[in-house]
């Protein structure tokens, strides 16, 4: 067994942010949710400060460097004594039946550690401890409060707890030597507890995945179709028809793995309608039985309906959550530096069957978005959906939807997969066009060197004559493609070329 499979996870910020709060949340969630890993390890720093930094925080009096290092190096000792135990945990295979709690492809353990970490030197002291034999990873996880809220938090702790060293004295303090570099992960730390909670919960489940991801899950190894491919926008229509694509064999066993585990967004949806259900009739029955207030013994876990929805109505929410989720995997595989400077230049929606494709470009053009152009890829239609107005998402801007029809015999799951983002300029400056690929193999190159996470970069799309591109898979139904272009670009040369065609389309009403 691999002893190095605990997960150091730091939940950081300056004093008030609520680190304690919310990892002891997230650690009681995962020990609920994964009942075959050994419970997450709650670490509280302020436990470790020494006697003297105490004193002076009580007096209003800002710790120094000097007064840090033992508390940091009391925090590691705390770290290294409560990693053991780990290796007890294995991955645990969807065949093996019989165990309670969600069947889990990860394993290990997790501890739960707050401290402020302020500086980056800070942060490298807590992170030396995955240089042990029992530790694989720390992580920094940031919770973002606004000043305002942080004075007024710790005013009421104030009154509260008299007794806490740490008083709103020291605020200003924190906040300069405060240090957000490309190794914290930032997460809002603003509104309720519960939310607070289930957005750290998501990028602790995420980012697990990514950092156990050299261990991958056993998965059946099905051979793809024989002879050449290339993804040309020209290719031959029929390609699928006269030569099918050897999809995997039915498994129950795998695809319940995959709804109990990855999570299939509209079955997780309906069973919380029917528990939701099920639960109105025995709340009812209980009190007729003479029960005051009954409560249910269980919670309503689900998909977000914007993970797997396209609305116009919402989609500007949608896409702006999906990339929220995006960033952090971007974050974890030190790919959010080639973001500078770049173009986002669309979102794609994959579609089930080729039902949903049809209803879902349907909407767009009824609420007033344009078709650019549709082309014929894999053999079957792409279309990408010039929206009306561009969607706003921190800095970038994003002007188009791609929705593709799924391949004959390759269903993909509903919902918003990937973001393509266009290089736009060489090294020097000068404008790429669509042909050529050095710039992509650079950008592969800058990440294959031996430091932090490898990036696992899928290159068949190198081979395409127009806009060539690379991509890697991110983890949780996400992934990122790069190429020298945007893709409304593309589109505006297939036109001119004959490769795209531009549909008329009229307005349907869609259940």
């Amino acid at each position: 067994a691999d002893p190095k499979m605990s997960r150091v996870w730091v939940i950081m910020g300056a004093a008030g942010s609520g680190k304690s709060t919310t990892a002891q949340k997230v650690s009681f969630e995962l020990k609920r949710i994964y009942k075959n890993r050994p419970a997450p390890v709650f670490v509280e720093g302020d436990d470790h400060h020494p006697s003297e930094n105490k004193a002076k925080m009580s007096q209003g009096i800002p710790l120094d460097d000097t007064d840090r290092a033992p508390w940091l190096e009391a925090i590691k000792v705390a770290i290294i004594q409560a990693a053991p135990g780990a290796e007890e945990s294995k991955p645990q295979h969807p065949y093996l039946e019989g165990k309670e709690g969600m069947i889990d492809p990860i394993g290990g353990k997790d501890i739960f550690v707050t401290c402020s970490a302020l500086k980056k030197s800070y942060r490298d002291t807590l992170a030396s401890v995955a240089e042990t034999d029992v530790v694989k990873s720390v992580r920094f996880i940031c919770l973002k409060v606004t000043e305002d809220e942080l004075r007024s938090r710790l005013e009421k702790r104030q009154e509260t707890d008299p007794s806490h060293p740490f008083g709103a004295a020291l605020l200003q303090s924190q906040l300069e030597t405060l240090e957000i570099t490309d190794d914290v992960h930032q997460v809002d730390g603003a509104g309720e507890v519960r939310k607070v909670t289930g957005r750290v919960l998501n990028a602790v489940l995420l980012l697990s995945r990514l950092i156990m991801a050299d261990k991958p899950f056993p998965h059946p190894n099905v051979p793809g179709p024989k002879g050449l491919y290339k993804n040309e926008p020209n290719q031959d229509p029929e390609r699928y028809v006269k030569e099918p694509y050897q999809h995997p064999p039915h498994d129950p066993k795998w695809n319940q793995y995959y709804i109990d585990r990855l999570g299939i967004p509209e079955k997780i949806e309906k069973d919380k309608q029917r528990k939701k259900e099920e639960w109105k009739k025995e709340k009812k029955e209980r009190i007729l039985k003479g029960e005051k207030d009954p409560r249910p013994e269980h919670k309503f876990w689900y998909f977000h309906p914007s993970t797997y929805r396209i609305e116009p109505e919402t989609l500007d929410e949608d896409v702006c959550k999906f990339m929220d989720r995006w960033l952090i995997a971007m974050t974890a595989y030190r790919l959010v530096g080639e973001l500078e400077n770049r173009v986002i230049d669309h979102v794609c929606y994959r579609c089930e069957t080729e039902e949903q494709y049809h209803d879902a470009v349907a909407l767009m053009v009824g609420a007033g978005h344009e078709v650019a152009g549709t082309s014929i890829i894999g053999g079957r239609p792409i279309s990408t959906i010039r929206l009306k107005k561009p969607i706003k998402w921190k800095k970038w801007e994003i002007p188009a939807v791609e929705i593709p029809m799924p391949k004959p015999g390759r269903p993909k799951r509903k919902g918003w997969e990937h973001a393509e983002v266009a290089l736009m300029t060489d090294g020097d400056g000068k404008p790429l066009d669509f042909k050529g690929t050095d710039e992509l193999e650079k950008l592969i190159y800058r990440h294959q060197l031996p430091r932090g996470m490898p990036v696992p970069w899928d290159r068949k799309g190198m081979d395409k004559d127009i806009n060539a591109e690379v991509s890697t898979d991110l983890g949780s139904y996400m992934c990122v493609k790069f190429h020298n272009r945007p893709l409304l670009e593309v589109v505006e040369y297939e036109l001119a070329h004959g490769m795209a065609q531009k549909p008329s389309w009229e307005y349907r009403e869609v259940d």
